[in-house]
């Protein structure tokens, strides 16, 4: 049984989120991929606690850990890619912290999740990860798997 609380779009996709009284948790759900829904008689609980403006604030896209900390980023950006990534902020709390003549250096405030992963993998060959050490380690981790594939 879920009790609907709050419809997010991220990257063309509908969510909805909910309390779910299976896991008594927070669920979500992309709308897309919801087969049938039926309507139910029970009592609907109300969403008392949180503040969804304030709920995504640390996060790209919809995957919210609750237990994870906000981690600070650095990310080395080619000058070339640059342009587009300051018109287009990978995300809000996105800080220039130094310049060079070959890159630009930034410093995001972010849980570290799949939708932020996958969002630095579209840049891979334009950017390095300074830190965490954890993201570095995952993209050194998913590029020796790549090179492994095609070598």
């Amino acid at each position: 049984l879920l009790h609907p609380w709050y419809l997010k779009q991220y990257n063309n996709r509908w969510f909805l989120f909910g309390y779910n009284e299976k896991y008594n948790a927070l669920s979500n759900f992309a709308l897309d991929r919801i087969i049938e829904f039926e309507q139910t008689t029970q009592r609907y609980l109300e969403n008392l606690d949180i503040n969804f403006e304030e709920y995504f604030d640390d996060v790209v896209g919809v995957t919210v850990k609750g237990s994870e900390t906000t981690e600070k980023v650095l990310i080395k950006i080619s000058n070339n890619l640059w342009p587009y990534i300051e018109s287009k902020p990978l995300h809000g709390s996105q800080k220039i912290k130094a310049y060079s003549e070959i890159d630009t250096t930034i410093e995001l405030s972010v849980e570290i999740n799949y939708e932020l992963i996958s969002l630095l993998f579209s840049y891979i060959d334009s950017i390095e990860i300074i830190e965490p050490q954890i993201l570095k380690d995952k993209f050194k981790f998913h590029s020796e798997n790549i090179f492994n594939k095609y070598n």
